[in-house]
């Protein structure tokens, strides 16, 4: 069987896609003609996707809004058309990288193998590939997620009979580890150490006149089963709802947040998870939003700061629990907000990144994104990093609100970026960990 020819049609938007893709068609045996490898440098660009077109066997078309927008992608597609009914080429395949409306998509489009990978399904890209190399005739083994060994807790000591003679002459031996399996990933775990090898000695025989000897002491296992140490729960108090968001220890005062409240308990020392002095676990106040509060807050200068899915920014003094302001956006806030400089950053359902001023409430600017922000910014010199639902992680300017960069991957950011030694580190829904520069 002839290597399949395939020609991705893409705009520049989804260029990370295209490369995802590219990628593991590549994997799967593929010949991938893609614009981003193949238009580098001086040529007429135009004559060599006219060559790729014309000796492919297949286009395969990432449908997004962008795409439908392009300049060179419908031209692409129509051709794509035009070769399969004139028996040059298969059916084009559409892959959905973002949602479009049906009603946008050119009916002449519409009537072809169609796969969707809606952007706000968890794992969308690993869980849709299959349909992709089955719609192509094409097979990959797909790396499947490793599972940890359940570790059984030993509760004796098992008997070890002594060898027979054949057996301690082989045990002798030198062995040969058997090496593992072609299809076992490498993982970073280091070898179990060697059991330490135990002589046979030749059990001594009974003396009836003889008391009988005591049990041999066995040094317990370390996966013996024992009960803990047991300690007084030192705080604990029902909020009757469910507490999604962790807390924050602010002037000997534990803030959490609730489905529905935002709420102060008085603490002892200063530490909220692990005290060991007494404390009372007294509420010291309370603040009612308008929705669930999924966001964490965040203290600074004695004034809480947190988001609620009603669509607002709070301000809260922290020792009273009284209001400060109330700053609302276009849909729910589960973004954590940051404070830095006197302005507080936080994402929002509405698709866009809000600095708000910390004192007054006002807004400073906006950053629109492709997607709803759920991600929880950081600053860091002068920088607002930030993930969005359109699969984006954007560097935007803390001052003035611009665009610095963004960097595509193939599933929602949903995680808060960490920025160390000029290097971002931030998770997708893809299932990849990101290392970019900034």
């Amino acid at each position: 069987m002839s290597q399949l020819r395939v020609f991705i049609s893409h705009a520049k938007e989804n260029t990370a896609f295209a490369e995802w893709l590219a990628s593991d068609l590549r994997r799967a045996g593929a010949d991938v003609w893609l614009d981003a490898s193949h238009l580098v440098g001086p040529g007429d660009f135009l004559d060599r996707i006219n060559r790729a077109l014309s000796n492919r066997d297949i286009l395969v078309l990432v449908l997004s809004p962008a795409a439908l927008a392009s300049k060179w992608v419908p031209d692409e597609m129509h051709a794509a058309i035009l070769r399969y009914k004139d028996g040059f080429m298969g059916a084009p395949l559409v892959v959905v990288a973002q949602s479009v409306p049906l009603q946008d998509i050119p009916p002449l489009w519409a009537v072809y193998n169609r796969i969707d990978i809606p952007r706000d399904y968890r794992g969308d890209y690993q869980a849709s590939l299959p349909s992709v190399l089955k719609a192509l005739s094409l097979k990959l083994s797909l790396p499947q997620p490793y599972k940890p060994a359940t570790l059984t807790p030993a509760t004796e000591t098992p008997s070890i009979p002594a060898p027979s003679p054949s057996a301690a002459a082989s045990a002798s031996a030198p062995q040969r580890q058997a090496a593992p399996p072609a299809s076992s990933p490498a993982l970073p775990i280091a070898p179990p150490a060697p059991a330490p090898q135990r002589q046979a000695t030749p059990a001594p025989r009974p003396n009836p006149t003889s008391a009988p000897s005591p049990a041999p002491q066995v040094a317990p296992s370390p996966w013996a089963s024992a009960q803990p140490a047991r300690r007084d729960l030192p705080l604990k108090r029902s909020a009757s709802v469910p507490v999604p968001a962790g807390p924050v220890v602010s002037r000997r005062k534990l803030l959490i947040t609730t489905g529905a409240v935002a709420a102060s308990l008085t603490t002892a020392g200063g530490v909220a998870l692990w005290i060991h002095s007494r404390s009372s676990g007294q509420q010291h106040w309370r603040v009612k939003t308008g929705g669930p509060v999924i966001s964490s807050p965040v203290v600074a200068n004695n004034v809480v700061y947190v988001g609620s899915e009603d669509g607002s920014l709070y301000a809260v003094d922290a020792s009273a629990g009284k209001p400060r302001w109330r700053f609302p956006t276009g849909n729910k806030v589960v973004s954590s907000p940051v404070v830095a400089n006197g302005v507080v950053y936080v994402g929002s359902g509405d698709d866009y990144l809000y600095a708000v001023d910390a004192s007054a409430g006002t807004l400073r600017w906006r950053f629109p994104t492709g997607g709803e922000v759920d991600s929880s910014p950081t600053v860091a010199d002068g920088v607002v990093y930030v993930g969005s639902r359109d699969y984006s992680l954007y560097a935007v300017d803390a001052s003035a609100g611009t665009q610095r960069w963004n960097f595509q991957t193939v599933g929602p950011v949903l995680s808060k970026p960490v920025v160390a030694n000029g290097v971002v580190y931030v998770g997708s829904d893809d299932g990849y960990l990101y290392a970019v520069n900034v």
